[in-house]
């Protein structure tokens, strides 16, 4: 496998299934992507496929020189990554089709970075959606925004945010547009 090698593969699935994947060969560390509320996911490392917990949403890791990306895709029905005795499982939800649809893209490479990109670029074609580099971003995100989120998380108010404002200028922040988020 040279260096720009990159494989993307689609894994098909039914919905309503527990699938167990074909992940080849797997060594070391692996890192996953758990879904820790509705909103957000955080990483978790395991040394096993076994150890990785429900719900994933993308697991990455390496055997060799090779890099190996499984991302779950969720076009027809909800699916997720965890894992069990019998190895690692793609879950999926259930949905109105019987046929098997795409489960999930892995791919393979020795470029980690160039992986998870091939395979985020795979699942756009696949769902028919834009990835990120192929939106135009609005003229707002040229400039410093600031998103309440992290400052007053469900506790948004009016005072809070004035308060911040100020304090903002008071620092010379140059916020030039604020996200209302709660």
């Amino acid at each position: 496998m040279k260096e720009t090698d990159i494989i993307p593969e689609i894994k098909y699935s039914r919905a309503g299934s527990r699938t167990v994947m074909d992940t080849g060969p797997v060594s070391g560390m692996l890192m996953a992507q758990v879904l820790s509320s509705p909103y957000w996911c955080r990483p978790f490392f395991a040394g096993s496929l076994r150890e990785v917990p429900s719900p994933t949403q993308a697991l990455l890791w390496q055997s060799g020189d090779v890099y190996s990306f499984l991302l779950p895709l969720s076009i027809s029905y909800s699916a997720w990554l965890e894992g069990s005795s019998e190895g690692l499982l793609l879950v999926t939800g259930v949905s109105d089709s019987r046929e098997p649809v795409p489960g999930a893209v892995l791919a393979k490479g020795r470029d980690p970075y160039a992986i998870i990109r091939q395979a985020f670029k795979s699942a756009a074609e696949l769902a028919r959606i834009p990835t990120r580099r192929d939106k135009r971003l609005p003229g707002f995100a040229e400039y410093l925004g600031w998103c309440t989120w992290d400052a007053m998380e469900i506790w948004v108010d009016s005072r809070g945010i004035m308060d911040k404002l100020r304090e903002f200028k008071e620092k010379d922040v140059p916020v030039r547009w604020i996200l209302i988020d709660d």
